[in-house]
């Protein structure tokens, strides 16, 4: 009864606020595509551009070396020093990209679950393949208190988006 309850919940407040999130995953898109995401595209260009130059400079230092404009152990340090450099811009590069890739599909993901939610909005019964559709899996805790007072945490993680909390109340 409880998931069945949370469901018509988050159902009743999509239907009642549907313009709204709609706007809302919109807003988010375009928060995404701006600020954070302009910050992130700014840094990747400039690490694209050093990885460039330390290119550059690795090719000619081998040249210097090899032209024997340039001692052994000079060159080994330059090219250690550059190389861990360049390790660290594609480890950067690489998270900047992954989190690019993770904001873009947490939006979609909050679009697709709003539009599942919307079509359980007058629900009578709880099936398993609803269960399935909607619910990633749910967190028991243990019961605080005694009679009347007793109270029990429940945490309904959802397919796609995670823990949501109630609008108005937490879970």
């Amino acid at each position: 009864m409880l998931l069945l309850n949370e469901i018509r919940k988050k159902a009743a407040f999509a239907k009642t606020h549907e313009d709204n999130l709609m706007e809302y995953a919109r807003l988010l898109t375009e928060e995404e595509t701006g600020r954070d995401t302009r910050k992130a595209q700014s840094d990747l260009v400039k690490y694209r551009c050093r990885e460039t130059e330390l290119d550059l400079i690795l090719k000619r230092l081998f040249e210097q070396s090899e032209l024997g404009t340039m001692t052994e152990s000079r060159f080994l340090t330059f090219s250690r020093g550059y190389e861990a450099e360049q390790a660290e811009l594609w480890d950067k590069i690489a998270d900047i990209e992954q989190k690019t890739i993770k904001r873009k599909s947490d939006n979609e993901n909050a679009v697709k679950f709003y539009d599942i939610v919307l079509e359980y909005t007058n629900i009578d019964e709880l099936t398993v393949s609803i269960l399935h559709e909607m619910i990633d899996h749910i967190k028991i805790y243990t019961a605080v208190g005694l009679g009347k007072s007793r109270t029990q945490r429940v945490e309904i993680n959802y397919r796609l988006v995670g823990l949501l909390l109630n609008p108005s109340t937490s879970q």
